[in-house]
């Protein structure tokens, strides 16, 4: 027997393979509206954890559920001290709560246990991709869990002459490439055994519109606010700019079709005393509507 062919018969046996996939989901938890995707953690390159990060707050838009900014949620956990460097994030569960809070949102996402392996027989190779995902509410508790992993083998059987040329091809054109899709196909599968969230945001056939809005400071002992408000389309996410250089600041909606936000003033923010002021309504869908220029009250 040739080694081609011990090879092929070894394969099955020497690449990685693929477990099954958990979900576990308490119905006495409620569907949450607006959610927070906090910095993903684990083994694999920061690259990799990001960009399942993306792709599951990419695929809770789809489930009709507001998601905040991503480099809005980062701020906000720096400020509040439960973030240093994002590339090393670490989550303790008793945090939940006070987490949600100061992000205001109805729940946070958290992704764990994230691994990437690769490995490499001659000409074949194996690419395996896993994740725990949860969900934690306003309340502390764990309304959703999942965990998974996927993978893919491929290769070629190139008779000797060709072995080196084909190791190169293999590893400098595939990698992440195949990365990229496995993240998308376990997020993918995760979503499609879990049934689905369902946060109420608008309906597709609508459209969000904004009728007014205002912005004005208000000071709070040494603390300068700058408060913005706005009404419009209700069951919208919501969410203000200030100049070029703070960007996504969440607003709540406290009755139907009535926003206000708050951001905070610090030195070394770069804003001047009345910066340019950008309101956006937008669905689950990705239908928006803005008002620039928004005037300042006295």
């Amino acid at each position: 027997m040739n080694l081609r062919v011990l090879l092929l018969a070894a394969l099955p046996a020497l690449l990685p393979g693929c477990s099954s996939l958990v979900t576990q989901r308490r119905a006495e938890v409620p569907t949450p509206r607006v959610v927070a995707v906090l910095p993903f953690a684990g083994e694999a390159e920061p690259a990799t954890r990001a960009l399942l990060r993306g792709f599951v707050a990419s695929r809770l838009a789809e489930e009709r559920v507001l998601v905040l900014e991503r480099e809005w949620v980062d701020r906000v956990l720096a400020e509040g001290g439960y973030l240093g460097d994002p590339d090393d994030f670490r989550f303790a569960q008793n945090e939940a709560s006070s987490i949600c809070a100061r992000l205001g949102v109805d729940a946070i996402l958290v992704g764990d246990l994230i691994g990437y392996d690769k490995t490499e027989l001659f000409v074949f190779h194996s690419r395996s991709l896993r994740a725990r995902l949860q969900l934690f509410a306003r309340d502390g508790r764990r309304g959703w869990m999942a965990e998974h992993s996927v993978g893919v083998r491929g290769g070629v059987a190139p008779e000797s002459g060709q072995v080196l040329t084909a190791i190169q091809h293999e590893l400098g054109h595939h990698a992440s490439r195949e990365r990229a899709a496995l993240a998308w196909r376990l997020v993918e599968e995760i979503f499609a055994a879990s049934g689905g969230f369902d946060g109420g945001m608008l309906e597709p056939e609508t459209r969000p519109a904004v009728a007014r809005a205002s912005a004005r400071l208000e000071r709070v002992g040494a603390r300068e606010q700058i408060v913005v408000e706005a009404e419009g389309s209700p069951g919208a996410g919501a969410r203000f700019d200030l100049g070029e250089r703070v960007r996504g600041v969440p607003m709540r909606e406290h009755a139907p079709g009535r926003y206000r936000g708050i951001f905070e003033r610090r030195s070394g923010d770069g804003l001047g005393e009345r910066p340019a002021v950008r309101v956006e309504l937008r669905d689950a869908f990705g239908h928006a509507a803005e008002q620039g220029g928004v005037s300042w009250s006295s």
